[in-house]
């Protein structure tokens, strides 16, 4: 799920981000806590040239920080493994990204997905 995401909206460039929502669910019996997090952002879809409202979906989040307030991206950093990292404020060489230490907003998690919500239609 995470290369065709990058395949399609590449690094997020030009992104808006406007809303982020944070769940975390507790099973008393089984002492298990799942944290899922959903950020619905605007981006372009470079396969097909064209903005869309997409809704981001991290499951068994792992780690999460949020201090930023300002919330367009430039470039984000992601790397897909058994960790799973969306680092949306990174460290940037110009030619590649890598992850931010000290990022205002980052995702963690074991699993993520997306939805394509609409397409944005010109103005």
């Amino acid at each position: 799920m995470v290369s065709q995401f990058v395949k399609h909206y590449k690094g997020l460039g030009d992104t808006s981000v406007y809303k982020v929502l944070y769940e975390e669910q507790i099973d008393v019996e089984l002492k298990i806590t799942s944290k899922t997090i959903q950020v619905d952002v605007l981006s372009y879809n470079w396969n097909e040239n064209k903005w869309q409202y997409l809704e981001l979906y991290f499951k068994d989040v792992q780690d999460f920080v949020l201090k930023q307030n300002d919330m367009v991206l430039n470039d984000v950093f992601i790397e897909d493994g058994a960790l799973i990292t969306f680092d949306f404020f990174p460290v940037d060489f110009f030619h590649y990204t890598t992850e931010n230490s000290d990022s205002p907003f980052k995702i963690k998690c074991l699993s993520f997905e997306y939805k394509v919500v609409k397409d944005k239609l010109d103005s």
